[in-house]
């Protein structure tokens, strides 16, 4: 079958989940030359002062352009470049759109990339940033608060605000996920972070079962994860303790996941966190060495949410 090396991955959490900086890792290990990143939070719809005006969050629907983002991420998918807006979180306002190029990957990091069932469809993987609120509000405190020009108490009296439609818009997207990443406190590293990964019951495994063969041989520490969100099964493993790099490697050796120049096998142990960072870049590797080519029948733009 005719090939193509655009993949596209997909990476829904909450606001201050930490999806930025877990898309610039990802690009980091799979190599700036391959890899686009775009935020979806430059598809909102309104600024700031017309959100305040109408008493709705970014987090709405109606406060996005859901059939803009659904156009561009299909042009990207086919290898076309796209004009894309851009949104300012200091000012709250819209600068000067931009060019976005795809290459090999294009990592779509934001709050809705799973919302519609026509984006959905044109996702090669799908991941859910499920932060614990604790360290999600730690940190969006400090990024709001350094680089956003809000207060503290600004920043927390908004997350109160958006608290209803994070339940009802964002967090219900975990159920479409092919791999949830939950971080939680009470690791036993550096960064006291914990990390549980999730994959659906009854689906095929890229990740879950390689770690949990690993922790079986005693190459790592690992306990059995299961949960159900969204009336959806979901299995995993739970990483507190430091990954030694030998053991990582042994894991992307036996998912015949291929490493790159980014990953840090060379060194001492992998937090959890590097540890899922090098897996996950590992299988998007994998994904965009070997991708099939997608439709090429223009999609309908008739936004559908589930």
């Amino acid at each position: 079958m005719a090939r193509t090396s655009v993949i596209l991955v997909g990476i829904a959490g909450d606001s201050g989940a930490g999806k930025s900086t877990f898309a610039e890792a990802l690009r980091q290990r799979l190599g700036r030359a391959r890899t686009t990143v775009v935020g979806l939070d430059d598809y909102h719809l309104l600024d700031r002062e017309e959100r305040k005006r109408l008493g709705v969050t970014a987090l709405h629907p109606k406060a996005n352009n859901f059939g803009l983002l659904v156009d561009h991420v299909w042009q990207l998918r086919q290898g076309r470049s796209v004009l894309k807006p851009v949104y300012d979180h200091q000012t709250g306002t819209f600068g000067r759109p931009e060019r976005v190029v795809p290459r090999d990957v294009v990592l779509l990091e934001g709050l809705h990339p799973f919302l519609m069932v026509l984006l959905r469809e044109l996702l090669d993987f799908k991941i859910y940033y499920d932060t614990h609120r604790d360290l999600r509000v730690r940190w969006k405190v400090q990024r709001d608060a350094a680089e956003r020009g809000y207060t503290e108490e600004e920043v927390r009296r908004e997350i109160e605000r958006r608290r209803p439609d994070v339940e009802r818009y964002v967090e219900p997207q975990r159920r479409h996920a092919d791999l949830l990443i939950r971080l939680l406190p009470g690791g036993r590293g550096d960064d006291g972070v914990r990390v549980c990964l999730l994959e659906p019951a009854r689906a095929p495994s890229r990740v879950v079962r390689w770690v949990a063969l690993a922790a079986r041989f005693g190459l790592l520490g690992a306990a059995p994860v299961y949960d159900r969100l969204h009336g959806r099964a979901f299995h995993g493993v739970d990483l507190a303790d430091p990954v030694p790099a030998a053991a990582a490697a042994a894991v992307l050796e036996m998912a015949d996941v291929p490493t790159g120049a980014g990953d840090a096998l060379n060194g001492g142990d992998l937090t959890p966190v590097e540890f899922t960072q090098t897996l996950v870049a590992g299988v998007v590797r994998t994904l965009a060495d070997g991708a099939e080519i997608p439709r090429t029948s223009e999609p309908h733009l008739t936004v559908q949410v589930s």
